[in-house]
Protein backbone atom coordinates (compact mmCIF):
# COMPACT_ATOMS: atom_id res chain seq x y z
CA UNK A 1 0.00 0.00 0.00
CA UNK A 2 2.84 2.39 0.89
CA UNK A 3 4.64 1.34 -2.31
CA UNK A 4 1.54 2.24 -4.33
CA UNK A 5 1.41 5.63 -2.63
CA UNK A 6 5.11 6.31 -3.44
CA UNK A 7 4.60 5.29 -7.07
CA UNK A 8 1.54 7.55 -7.29
CA UNK A 9 3.48 10.53 -5.92
CA UNK A 10 6.38 9.84 -8.28
CA UNK A 11 4.01 9.65 -11.24
CA UNK A 12 2.39 12.94 -10.24
CA UNK A 13 5.78 14.64 -9.96
CA UNK A 14 6.83 13.28 -13.36
CA UNK A 15 3.65 14.61 -14.97
CA UNK A 16 4.19 17.98 -13.28
CA UNK A 17 7.79 18.19 -14.56
CA UNK A 18 6.74 17.22 -18.10
CA UNK A 19 3.92 19.79 -18.01
CA UNK A 20 6.34 22.52 -16.87
CA UNK A 21 8.83 21.67 -19.65
CA UNK A 22 6.07 21.63 -22.27
CA UNK A 23 4.66 24.98 -21.18
CA UNK A 24 8.08 26.65 -21.04
CA UNK A 25 8.70 25.45 -24.59
CA UNK A 26 5.35 26.92 -25.71
CA UNK A 27 6.27 30.25 -24.13
CA UNK A 28 9.10 30.63 -26.62
CA UNK A 29 6.46 31.20 -29.30
CA UNK A 30 5.62 34.91 -29.81
CA UNK A 31 2.49 35.98 -27.97
CA UNK A 32 1.77 32.52 -26.54
CA UNK A 33 1.79 31.74 -22.85
CA UNK A 34 -0.02 28.71 -21.44
CA UNK A 35 1.49 28.69 -17.96
CA UNK A 36 -1.37 30.69 -16.47
CA UNK A 37 -4.01 28.44 -18.03
CA UNK A 38 -2.16 25.33 -16.85
CA UNK A 39 -1.89 26.65 -13.30
CA UNK A 40 -5.59 27.49 -13.20
CA UNK A 41 -6.46 24.03 -14.51
CA UNK A 42 -4.16 22.37 -11.99
CA UNK A 43 -5.66 24.38 -9.13
CA UNK A 44 -9.16 23.37 -10.19
CA UNK A 45 -8.44 19.69 -10.89
CA UNK A 46 -5.82 18.93 -8.26
CA UNK A 47 -4.99 21.54 -5.60
CA UNK A 48 -3.77 25.11 -5.19
CA UNK A 49 -0.34 24.08 -3.94
CA UNK A 50 0.35 21.97 -7.03
CA UNK A 51 -0.40 25.04 -9.15
CA UNK A 52 1.89 27.19 -6.99
CA UNK A 53 4.62 24.56 -7.38
CA UNK A 54 4.16 24.66 -11.14
CA UNK A 55 4.47 28.45 -11.33
CA UNK A 56 7.45 28.58 -8.97
CA UNK A 57 9.28 25.91 -10.98
CA UNK A 58 9.94 28.24 -13.90
CA UNK A 59 13.50 29.28 -14.64
CA UNK A 60 12.48 32.90 -15.35
CA UNK A 61 11.62 34.44 -11.98
CA UNK A 62 10.23 37.64 -13.51
CA UNK A 63 7.84 35.66 -15.73
CA UNK A 64 6.90 33.39 -12.82
CA UNK A 65 6.05 36.33 -10.56
CA UNK A 66 3.92 37.89 -13.28
CA UNK A 67 2.18 34.55 -13.90
CA UNK A 68 1.24 34.41 -10.22
CA UNK A 69 -0.41 37.78 -10.74
CA UNK A 70 -2.36 36.59 -13.79
CA UNK A 71 -3.66 33.57 -11.93
CA UNK A 72 -4.62 35.80 -8.99
CA UNK A 73 -6.54 38.07 -11.39
CA UNK A 74 -8.38 35.08 -12.85
CA UNK A 75 -9.61 33.88 -9.47
CA UNK A 76 -10.62 37.39 -8.41
CA UNK A 77 -12.28 38.73 -11.55
CA UNK A 78 -13.58 35.60 -13.27
CA UNK A 79 -13.99 32.95 -10.60
CA UNK A 80 -14.91 35.44 -7.84
CA UNK A 81 -12.88 33.24 -5.49
CA UNK A 82 -11.03 35.62 -3.18
CA UNK A 83 -9.57 32.79 -1.10
CA UNK A 84 -7.63 31.36 -4.01
CA UNK A 85 -6.84 34.79 -5.44
CA UNK A 86 -5.20 35.67 -2.13
CA UNK A 87 -3.38 32.33 -2.01
CA UNK A 88 -1.75 32.93 -5.39
CA UNK A 89 -1.08 36.59 -4.70
CA UNK A 90 0.57 35.89 -1.38
CA UNK A 91 2.61 32.97 -2.77
CA UNK A 92 3.73 35.04 -5.77
CA UNK A 93 4.72 38.01 -3.62
CA UNK A 94 6.81 35.81 -1.35
CA UNK A 95 8.29 33.98 -4.33
CA UNK A 96 9.34 37.22 -6.01
CA UNK A 97 10.89 38.78 -2.92
CA UNK A 98 12.78 35.58 -2.12
CA UNK A 99 13.95 34.96 -5.70
CA UNK A 100 15.43 38.46 -5.89
CA UNK A 101 17.63 38.09 -2.79
CA UNK A 102 20.56 36.08 -4.29
CA UNK A 103 20.62 38.34 -7.37
CA UNK A 104 20.89 41.70 -5.63
CA UNK A 105 24.69 41.64 -5.51
CA UNK A 106 25.43 40.08 -8.90
CA UNK A 107 22.41 40.95 -11.08
CA UNK A 108 20.86 44.08 -9.54
CA UNK A 109 18.82 44.94 -12.65
CA UNK A 110 17.19 41.50 -12.77
CA UNK A 111 16.62 41.58 -9.01
CA UNK A 112 14.91 44.95 -9.43
CA UNK A 113 12.65 43.58 -12.18
CA UNK A 114 11.59 40.67 -9.97
CA UNK A 115 10.94 42.96 -7.01
CA UNK A 116 8.99 45.32 -9.25
CA UNK A 117 6.77 42.43 -10.37
CA UNK A 118 6.35 41.50 -6.70
CA UNK A 119 5.38 45.09 -5.93
CA UNK A 120 2.55 44.85 -8.47
CA UNK A 121 1.31 41.72 -6.69
CA UNK A 122 1.41 43.57 -3.36
CA UNK A 123 -0.69 46.41 -4.77
CA UNK A 124 -3.26 44.02 -6.21
CA UNK A 125 -3.44 42.06 -2.95
CA UNK A 126 -4.13 45.30 -1.10
CA UNK A 127 -6.70 46.35 -3.69
CA UNK A 128 -8.52 43.01 -3.92
CA UNK A 129 -8.90 42.84 -0.12
CA UNK A 130 -10.27 46.39 0.25
CA UNK A 131 -13.94 46.54 1.20
CA UNK A 132 -14.34 50.03 -0.28
CA UNK A 133 -14.86 48.72 -3.83
CA UNK A 134 -18.03 46.87 -2.75
CA UNK A 135 -17.18 44.37 -5.50
CA UNK A 136 -20.14 42.04 -6.29
CA UNK A 137 -19.47 38.40 -5.45
CA UNK A 138 -16.47 39.17 -3.24
CA UNK A 139 -16.68 38.58 0.52
CA UNK A 140 -13.73 39.96 2.51
CA UNK A 141 -12.90 38.43 5.90
CA UNK A 142 -11.07 39.96 8.85
CA UNK A 143 -7.94 37.98 7.98
CA UNK A 144 -8.18 39.27 4.38
CA UNK A 145 -8.29 42.83 5.72
CA UNK A 146 -5.19 42.29 7.84
CA UNK A 147 -3.36 40.82 4.88
CA UNK A 148 -4.48 43.74 2.71
CA UNK A 149 -3.08 46.30 5.12
CA UNK A 150 0.21 44.42 5.29
CA UNK A 151 0.33 44.16 1.48
CA UNK A 152 -0.27 47.91 1.18
CA UNK A 153 2.68 48.55 3.49
CA UNK A 154 4.89 46.21 1.43
CA UNK A 155 3.79 47.95 -1.76
CA UNK A 156 4.79 51.37 -0.42
CA UNK A 157 8.10 50.06 0.92
CA UNK A 158 8.96 48.55 -2.46
CA UNK A 159 7.88 51.70 -4.30
CA UNK A 160 10.37 53.69 -2.20
CA UNK A 161 13.16 51.10 -2.39
CA UNK A 162 12.76 50.75 -6.18
CA UNK A 163 12.69 54.53 -6.61
CA UNK A 164 9.35 54.54 -8.42
CA UNK A 165 8.04 57.71 -10.03
CA UNK A 166 5.77 60.23 -8.32
CA UNK A 167 2.52 58.77 -9.70
CA UNK A 168 3.32 55.26 -8.46
CA UNK A 169 4.30 56.66 -5.08
CA UNK A 170 0.98 58.52 -5.03
CA UNK A 171 -0.93 55.31 -5.70
CA UNK A 172 1.12 53.42 -3.11
CA UNK A 173 0.19 56.00 -0.47
CA UNK A 174 -3.43 55.92 -1.66
CA UNK A 175 -3.86 52.16 -1.33
CA UNK A 176 -2.26 52.30 2.12
CA UNK A 177 -4.70 55.04 3.10
CA UNK A 178 -7.57 52.95 1.75
CA UNK A 179 -6.58 49.98 3.89
CA UNK A 180 -6.02 52.22 6.92
CA UNK A 181 -9.53 53.61 6.41
CA UNK A 182 -10.91 50.04 6.37
CA UNK A 183 -8.98 49.32 9.59
CA UNK A 184 -10.44 52.49 11.19
CA UNK A 185 -6.96 53.99 11.51
CA UNK A 186 -8.36 57.40 10.64
CA UNK A 187 -5.43 59.75 11.46
CA UNK A 188 -3.04 57.45 9.58
CA UNK A 189 -5.44 57.25 6.63
CA UNK A 190 -5.69 61.05 6.41
CA UNK A 191 -1.90 61.31 6.43
CA UNK A 192 -1.58 58.70 3.67
CA UNK A 193 -4.23 60.34 1.49
CA UNK A 194 -2.51 63.72 1.90
CA UNK A 195 0.75 62.08 0.76
CA UNK A 196 -1.08 60.55 -2.19
CA UNK A 197 -2.35 63.99 -3.19
CA UNK A 198 1.12 65.53 -2.82
CA UNK A 199 2.77 62.96 -5.08
CA UNK A 200 -0.06 63.18 -7.63
CA UNK A 201 0.49 66.94 -7.74
CA UNK A 202 4.22 66.35 -8.31
CA UNK A 203 3.24 64.06 -11.19
CA UNK A 204 0.97 66.79 -12.64
CA UNK A 205 -2.05 64.52 -12.30
CA UNK A 206 -4.86 66.82 -11.18
CA UNK A 207 -7.52 64.09 -11.08
CA UNK A 208 -5.56 61.82 -8.73
CA UNK A 209 -4.55 64.79 -6.60
CA UNK A 210 -8.23 65.60 -6.14
CA UNK A 211 -8.97 61.93 -5.49
CA UNK A 212 -6.49 61.92 -2.62
CA UNK A 213 -7.98 65.09 -1.19
CA UNK A 214 -11.45 63.66 -1.70
CA UNK A 215 -10.55 60.70 0.47
CA UNK A 216 -9.15 63.04 3.12
CA UNK A 217 -12.59 64.67 3.22
CA UNK A 218 -14.30 61.27 3.15
CA UNK A 219 -12.33 60.10 6.20
CA UNK A 220 -13.42 63.26 8.01
CA UNK A 221 -17.06 62.51 7.18
CA UNK A 222 -16.76 58.92 8.41
CA UNK A 223 -14.80 59.83 11.54
CA UNK A 224 -17.21 62.61 12.52
CA UNK A 225 -20.31 60.62 11.52
CA UNK A 226 -21.27 63.30 8.99
CA UNK A 227 -20.67 66.45 11.00
CA UNK A 228 -17.42 67.40 9.26
CA UNK A 229 -15.98 67.11 5.75
CA UNK A 230 -19.18 66.77 3.68
CA UNK A 231 -19.02 70.25 2.09
CA UNK A 232 -15.35 69.69 1.31
CA UNK A 233 -16.12 66.31 -0.26
CA UNK A 234 -18.96 67.73 -2.38
CA UNK A 235 -16.73 70.53 -3.69
CA UNK A 236 -13.99 68.08 -4.68
CA UNK A 237 -16.51 65.88 -6.49
CA UNK A 238 -17.65 68.90 -8.53
CA UNK A 239 -14.04 69.64 -9.49
CA UNK A 240 -13.41 66.01 -10.39
CA UNK A 241 -16.39 65.42 -12.70
CA UNK A 242 -15.15 67.26 -15.83
CA UNK A 243 -11.64 65.73 -15.64
CA UNK A 244 -10.39 62.60 -17.37
CA UNK A 245 -11.37 59.62 -15.17
CA UNK A 246 -13.24 62.13 -13.02
CA UNK A 247 -16.61 60.39 -13.21
CA UNK A 248 -14.96 57.10 -12.23
CA UNK A 249 -13.24 58.72 -9.25
CA UNK A 250 -16.48 60.37 -8.14
CA UNK A 251 -18.16 56.97 -8.25
CA UNK A 252 -15.28 55.52 -6.26
CA UNK A 253 -15.73 58.16 -3.56
CA UNK A 254 -19.50 57.63 -3.43
CA UNK A 255 -19.17 53.85 -3.19
CA UNK A 256 -16.56 54.08 -0.44
CA UNK A 257 -18.71 56.56 1.50
CA UNK A 258 -21.67 54.17 1.26
CA UNK A 259 -19.58 51.19 2.40
CA UNK A 260 -17.88 52.86 5.37
CA UNK A 261 -20.99 54.73 6.51
CA UNK A 262 -22.62 51.36 7.24
CA UNK A 263 -20.26 50.61 10.11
Amino acid sequence: MFRDFVLSVAASMLCLNLLTASIQADESKPGVSKMTEAAIQLANEQDTFAAIELLAGQSDAVAATKDFGQVMHHFYWKAKDLSRAVAFGRAGLQFGLTAAIPLQGTEPKQAGEIRSAAKSLAYDLASFTWTGWDEPGISISESDLKLGLDAARVNLRLAIELDKDALRLSRAHWILGAQQLAAKLYPEAIQSFHKAAEFAKAANNNAEELLGLGFVALVKVIQSKGTDGQAELDMIKLKLKPLQDGEFFVGQLETALKVFSRR
